[in-house]
């Protein structure tokens, strides 16, 4: 049976970010900036909480967020109470070359897992590729609020290749942006959208697209598409892989696509060691429970 965007309400209310203020969190303890409301980083700082109090007897919050960029944010602010924080790997490295001495003050306490880039355009569009989307004047790419992932990752995807500067990013919700694609909305609505997340998580909006297949493409990011897959500090920010999608589907999908990883930060100066070593026995407790690896 085909599944409707209309009848994804309860997702997409679940979906609403919730931003809260660090300075409710209490001044003790560890403050864990997660994301999105009912979100997997979300999920993942929870999961750390119950570990971090039942296990160890620590007070901690969990505070929701846009997404990397606010976290990232909020660790490295004197003033802010988070202590912890959830980012992707290419984040961090934007926020490190914009804020050089950050990298004296975060240690890494963990990875949750393989996040990929995933680009949905119009089935009707005839867009296979970048290039296909690059060719065209006009053409426009949602990358979710502000600071989320995507927004991230399309950033520096146009660093790495700049002919993808000549699409327009725009601010936009995905389920929003996959509404105005799937009725159709040329002139108003964007030509693609842009989603980061674990290649098998279930309800998600990736599972939206793979459901509704007569309206909805994927379209891949080859090594072609990014020549220089190695930024500044030596290290690869991505991989490029045929990435397996459909997780609980009787029939499974891949596409060739780029992906980077899920981090788990903490603030070394706003933290005893203590609780450093505390945090890192609970990420690996948490593990087998919340953080799914590179599913």
């Amino acid at each position: 049976m085909r599944v409707r965007l209309s009848l994804v309400g309860l997702f997409a209310s679940a979906c609403t970010i919730l931003c809260v203020g660090a300075t409710s969190a209490h001044a003790d303890g560890v403050v864990i900036a997660s994301g999105t409301k009912g979100g997997y980083y979300h999920a993942v700082a929870r999961g750390l909480r119950v570990v971090l109090y039942n296990e160890y007897g620590i007070p901690t919050d969990v505070v929701a967020s846009s997404g990397s960029m606010s976290n990232l944010a909020e660790l490295g602010d004197p003033d802010s109470l988070v202590n912890v924080a959830l980012a992707q790997a290419d984040a961090l490295e934007s926020h490190l070359a914009a804020h050089p001495d950050f990298a004296e003050n975060y240690v890494q306490i963990g990875d949750a897992g393989k996040e990929c880039a995933f680009i949905v355009v119009p089935r009707s569009s005839g867009i296979d590729s970048l290039e296909d989307l690059t060719a065209r004047d006009g053409q426009t790419i949602s990358i979710g609020d502000t600071g989320s992932g995507a927004a991230i990752t399309w950033a520096n995807m146009t660093r790495l290749q700049t002919r993808l500067a000549k699409v327009k990013a725009v601010d936009q919700g995905t389920i929003e942006a996959l509404l105005a694609i799937q009725s159709g909305q040329a002139a108003s609505g964007p030509t693609a959208a842009m989603m980061v997340q674990r290649p098998m998580a279930v309800a998600t909006p990736l599972e939206i697209v793979l459901q509704n297949g007569e309206d909805f493409a994927l379209i891949p990011v080859v090594r072609a598409d990014l020549p220089m897959s190695v930024r500044g500090t030596g290290s690869p920010v991505y991989t490029f892989e045929k990435t397996i999608i459909g997780f609980g589907r009787d029939k499974q999908v891949s596409v060739d696509t780029i992906c980077t990883r899920a981090l788990i930060l903490a603030a070394k100066q706003k933290l005893s060691a203590a609780e450093l070593d505390a945090i890192g026995k609970a990420v690996v407790t948490s593990r087998q429970f919340i953080m799914s690896g590179d599913r």
